[in-house]
């Protein structure tokens, strides 16, 4: 794995965990709100697995009640595409 790579799936962990934050949830809370294990939470804001399921993705998304933009912007991540928008969109 490359460096860039490595970058790439902390880059989507971050978007992740600042917008749990926004949430004002701890990992554990959002588990509870996705149906996801705290494990999968935690996985999920350290960059790994290295392509997050779409499933977790939609779950996550769901209990954060993102909008349709910031759920593109967070699956994007999630792959290592790293939009425009990607880093002002954490802190609306």
């Amino acid at each position: 794995m490359t460096e860039g790579e490595r970058e790439d799936r902390r880059a989507s962990g971050t978007v992740l965990r600042r917008w749990r934050e926004r949430a004002l949830l701890t990992q554990e809370e959002l588990a509870e709100r996705s149906g996801l294990s705290v494990r999968t939470i935690r996985r999920m804001e350290g960059g790994s697995p290295p392509h997050a399921r779409s499933t977790s993705l939609r779950l996550v998304g769901e209990a954060l009640e993102l909008d349709e933009e910031e759920r593109a912007i967070l699956a994007a991540a999630a792959r290592g595409v790293a939009p425009p928008a990607a880093e002002a969109a954490p802190f609306r």
